[in-house]
């Protein structure tokens, strides 16, 4: 909760009224002006790189995570991770959803950064498929297989906050 100068009622951090000379309006008023010329100041010292890399996580940020999309042959409806290039329903039918390195940038942008950093769902999940086609599946059952990648699945949650969107390890409860 803000305080408001007793002679004009404006709240402190805000511009003073015409004709308001109260000393504890105009000192909160003038830090905080500091604090923003500060801020600014940083913003202009910055070099053109760093500057570049704020633009992108922004922009990798604000991209959408998940696609919706609805299956040409059967009609099933999915929502799909942004980042897919191939998608193949239940069905058999196959797509291809866009090409690697596309427009807008910021879908090259996720290639590369997930070819050098990966993600660790997207780890865990690949683990599991290393497992199911390699000669150590042969004592899982397909019950069994099913049960590790659902429980992979289900320790992820696809998050919105302020805009973002991102998967995160659910709360344990």
């Amino acid at each position: 909760m803000t305080d408001n100068c007793w002679w004009c009622k404006v709240p402190l951090e805000f511009f003073p009224k015409e004709g308001c000379h109260e000393r504890e309006h105009w000192e909160p008023y003038t830090k905080g002006l500091l604090k923003e010329i500060d801020v600014l100041q940083e913003k202009l010292d910055m070099k053109d790189d760093d500057r570049d890399k704020y633009e992108i996580i922004d922009a990798i940020n604000k991209y959408p995570k998940v696609r919706k999309l609805d299956c040409h042959e059967c009609k099933r409806h999915y929502e799909i991770p942004m980042h897919l290039v191939y998608f193949e329903c239940v069905c058999g039918h196959r797509c291809k959803l866009r090409r690697m390195g596309a427009e807008p940038i910021e879908e090259e942008l996720l290639d590369i950064a997930m070819a050098y950093f990966g993600n660790e769902r997207l780890a865990a999940l690949a683990w599991i498929t290393e497992i199911i086609a390699s000669n150590n599946s042969e004592h899982y059952s397909a019950e069994d297989i099913r049960k590790m990648a659902r429980q992979e699945m289900n320790r992820w949650e696809l998050v919105t906050d302020h805009g973002y969107q991102y998967w995160k390890r659910k709360d344990k409860k």
